[in-house]
């Protein structure tokens, strides 16, 4: 349970925006749709920067994560996250016949994961990820509401809106990073505002959080043909 709880403060770190209209291009005039999410550098206000970059197969899934030190190795099947995992953690998916999840297996400790359609809810133990239409985590609290919760902008694609993944998201929850990584661009997370900045062809290149007009962190984005 440890495992499921733990990310909540993790994702706190990196926790109403507005986007840098000077480049306000809408989502059906994106164009290099083929270009993927190559690298990005999360530079915190007071501390070390963090470099994040990313190796895909040929189907064009995240294989490799590279943050920091740690090498994080992801397989799949029938599209949906399988196993996640590095040196000192390990997370195993389980789905039934219908492609829903049903259990997660955390260095050798398998939880139960109840899912509600109605909600797009999953529970584990005392916390509930619910994720929204775009399938980015909203939110991730346990039964007192205590967590985080995440806005979007479902006009502005995210550092991820290409990925050919079904659920992205559990790999970026559990490092931490739903906001930074996500489909759509995030535009709050808990009460930190997010000021996103793209490219001329819509690419979302640069986040600024801010948590009550101070600077928190920047995240730089950068990106490859595949």
């Amino acid at each position: 349970m440890k495992k499921f709880i733990m990310f909540l403060a993790l994702v706190a770190m990196v926790s109403c925006s507005k986007d840098d209209d000077s480049n306000n291009v809408a989502e059906d005039d994106v164009a290099g749709a083929q270009l993927y999410l190559k690298s990005a550098t999360v530079q915190y206000a007071n501390g070390n920067p963090i470099e994040v970059e990313f190796e895909y197969n040929d189907d064009k899934e995240l294989t490799d994560l590279y943050l920091g030190t740690s090498h994080y190795e992801i397989t799949y099947k029938n599209g949906y996250v399988k196993t996640f995992e590095n040196v000192n953690t390990n997370y195993k998916f389980d789905y039934d016949s219908n492609n829903l999840l049903t259990n997660i297996t955390a260095d050798g400790v398998e939880q139960a994961v109840v899912y509600d359609e109605q909600e797009r809810s999953y529970t584990i133990g005392e916390v509930v990820y619910t994720v929204n239409e775009n399938n980015d985590l909203a939110s991730a609290a346990n039964i007192d509401q205590q967590g985080i919760f995440i806005g979007y902008d479902a006009e502005k694609r995210g550092a991820i809106f290409n990925y050919p993944t079904k659920n992205p998201f559990w790999i970026f929850t559990f490092i931490g990073g739903p906001s930074i990584f996500a489909n759509k661009a995030s535009t709050t997370n808990g009460t930190t505002e997010i000021e996103n900045t793209f490219n001329d062809d819509g690419y979302l290149t640069k986040a600024v959080y801010r948590l009550a007009g101070v600077l928190q962190n920047t995240i730089i984005y950068t990106y490859e043909e595949l």
